[in-house]
């Protein structure tokens, strides 16, 4: 029997929100440490077979899945 898992992740801090700016759908880049987490994460997942990674539109969350959907690990 195999069991199916859904991992979330949520969103690191961007540049917007370190300045405090309501940056909607802006495209603002994670700050290194959201980067280095999100690496981090990779490392943690890299175990398991990952099928689908589905994200939001806004640029951070491109940022983040795009290193959990091509590991470097």
């Amino acid at each position: 029997m195999t069991a199916d898992y859904f991992f979330m992740v949520r969103l690191g801090e961007t540049k917007a929100g370190e300045r405090e700016i309501e940056a909607g759908p802006l495209d603002y880049p994670l700050l290194k440490k959201a980067l280095k987490a999100a690496l981090s994460i990779d490392k943690s997942f890299s175990k398991e077979k990952i099928t689908a990674v589905h994200r939001s539109s806004v640029f951070p969350a491109y940022e983040t899945a795009k290193i959990l959907a091509f590991p470097i690990s």
